[in-house]
């Protein structure tokens, strides 16, 4: 889960340009190349596959059959939401909430049983349950809709890097102004046996809340 590592590393801030529908001044000082403030991190939360247990971490009802990395995610996200504090999702409205999670193997193991009940005995007795899972995006679709992520709701799947593009992109977006608060970070399923890699890899899940350095002064 390097990806997971990589992004819980130490609280941090990054440069990013004030949302432009509000602050044109500070736009005009990020032409210019003025320093415009920062995002900072106010919330981390993570999330082991061992010792999981959904129903203790999310809830007994609505969250069975999600794909094991979704929940992991969704933890997290939970874990991060509750250290950044109460107040910290409602500062800004719907349309200005984003996410983007990053993953490499989240998809592998569930794409595998797909593929051995279309080959053994057809696509009829997928489960309808997990079928739509099929789209990697869909993964981090729960996460927007529990929190009414209105903004931008971002995937991202390049190998061993799909972490740090997660952070990036959605400091790119706030940057241009599509949101002003963001919930990023990565989340991993263990790669079945015989696929590369499978020996060494590891479950679980990181999550990190990003806002405004100014607005996360004034909560």
């Amino acid at each position: 889960m390097s990806d997971a590592r990589a992004a819980a590393g130490p609280r941090m801030a990054t440069k990013a340009a004030p949302d432009r529908r509000v602050c044109g001044e500070a736009n005009e000082e990020a032409a210019r190349g003025e320093p415009t403030g920062g995002l900072v991190v106010t919330g981390i939360g993570t999330v082991g596959a061992d010792g999981f247990d959904f129903r203790t971490a999310l809830g007994r009802h609505g969250y069975k059959y999600l794909p094991a990395a979704s929940q992991y995610f969704l933890a997290a996200a939970k874990g991060a939401l509750a250290q950044a504090g109460p107040d910290a999702l409602e500062a800004v409205g719907p349309e200005e909430r984003g996410a983007a999670v990053g993953t490499n193997s989240a998809a592998v193991a569930l794409h595998h049983a797909m593929d051995r009940t279309v080959t053994a005995t057809g696509a009829g007795d997928l489960s309808p349950v997990t079928a739509p899972y099929f789209s990697i995006n869909l993964f981090g679709s729960r996460l927007a809709t529990e929190h009414d992520l209105k903004g931008f709701n971002l995937t991202f799947t390049s190998p061993r890097v799909a972490g740090l593009e997660a952070l990036q992109n959605g400091q790119r977006a706030i940057a241009t102004g599509r949101a002003r608060w963001l919930l990023a970070g990565a989340t991993e399923e263990a790669l079945p046996e015989g696929e590369p890699g499978a020996d060494t890899s590891e479950a679980g899940a990181v999550a990190l809340v990003l806002e405004p350095e100014a607005a996360a002064r004034s909560r």
